[in-house]
């Protein structure tokens, strides 16, 4: 949220959230932002290349796999519970 100035986004499943807020969107509108045939020459703020089109790869990526298992669709609430219930199943298991 301190970059916002700097053209930076806040990318969330939750965007009741953030009323009124431009630079928060949703994964989905993200996506359309960094589509790769418009997508400019980006350099981090440490003048290093940054790899656009390396991060779209990894969030078609993860969007397959969220496709794959079941969870793309999942609610916030929902994926609080998947998460809690991860974390008990793991404790019970050490």
């Amino acid at each position: 949220m301190a970059h916002q100035d700097k053209g930076a986004y806040l990318v969330t499943g939750n965007l009741k959230h953030f009323p009124n807020c431009s630079f928060v969107i949703s994964a989905r509108d993200f996506l359309n932002v960094i589509t790769p045939s418009t997508l400019p020459n980006v350099i981090s703020d440490d003048k290093a290349p940054y790899d656009v089109y390396g991060l779209w790869g990894a969030l078609h990526e993860a969007q397959r796999l969220a496709y794959e298992n079941g969870v793309a669709n999942l609610s916030e609430e929902e994926i609080e519970a998947e998460i809690k219930a991860a974390r008990a199943e793991r404790n019970k298991n050490k």
